[in-house]
């Protein structure tokens, strides 16, 4: 439920940059990253684990998880996680 929440807050800040949306560009990052268990990130552990091809979008993806923490302080220690940011665009 926790990782369904940090999901779900993560899209609903997700920053689709208009420079990107312009060119039709999509795609799926997977970043990784540590999840303090006072729900602060640790932003040295942000990575991208797996590149959606477009520098424009793994960037914004980094922002995206930056702009939606600090999520809920419901964990007994540091959470390490890696969680796809999808970029699609609607038809």
């Amino acid at each position: 439920a926790y990782l369904f929440e940090v999901r779900q807050k993560i899209q609903n800040n997700l920053y689709y940059p208009y420079r990107a949306k312009k060119m039709g560009l999509e795609g799926r990052a997977i970043v990784s990253f540590l999840i303090k268990k006072n729900g602060e990130i640790d932003k040295k552990s942000l990575k991208i684990v797996h590149s959606s091809g477009k520098k424009i979008l793994d960037t914004s993806a980094i922002e995206s998880i930056l702009q939606a923490a600090p999520f809920g302080k419901a964990l007994q220690t540091d959470l390490s996680i890696s969680i796809p940011v999808v970029f699609k665009l609607r038809s």
